[in-house]
């Protein structure tokens, strides 16, 4: 598939702490996206991005498969006026992981956001060791990353 330009161009970056933050979930609550002790995957999408909605299903289809000590946090970068949109498209998908909007665009500005879907794999130190830049189309792509930083 990479000989096809299908799929995200996986970039190993020298580790940084992530930032810690909160935002409004779709169904009204706060969201802390904090270090647990956890791995962590952060994906930044848009409801009007063919590639996000795909990859949001591909994570979506993992809920059995992943490990125990592993979230998914998906960040819509629409703002606030979508969440209509937004609470509608995670209802009728049954989306199970967490999913936050970045109201104000500054969590997007943070982690360095210019393409969508960019996601970003965390270590349970809060470190961020590996940037997505395009669709996870493949859940092997994030299971093979995800086996080197255990």
């Amino acid at each position: 598939m990479k000989l096809l330009g299908i799929g995200p161009k996986i970039e190993a970056l020298h580790p940084s702490e992530a930032y810690e933050f909160s935002l409004l979930s779709t169904d009204g609550s706060l969201i802390e996206f904090k270090k647990e002790g956890k791995l962590l995957f952060l994906t930044f999408f848009s409801l009007d991005c063919p590639s996000c909605m795909q990859e949001l299903g591909i994570l979506n289809g993992m809920k059995e498969k992943i490990p125990e000590d592993f979230s998914i946090f998906a960040i819509n970068v629409d703002g606030i006026n979508s969440m209509e949109k937004l609470v509608k498209f995670v209802s009728e998908e049954n989306i199970w992981f967490k999913i936050g909007v970045d109201r104000d665009g500054s969590i997007t500005k943070k982690y360095g956001v210019y393409s969508l879907p960019t996601s970003f794999l965390i270590d349970r130190n809060f470190m961020i060791r590996f940037r997505f830049l395009g669709p996870v189309l493949n859940e092997k792509d994030l299971f093979r990353k995800i086996e080197e930083i255990k």
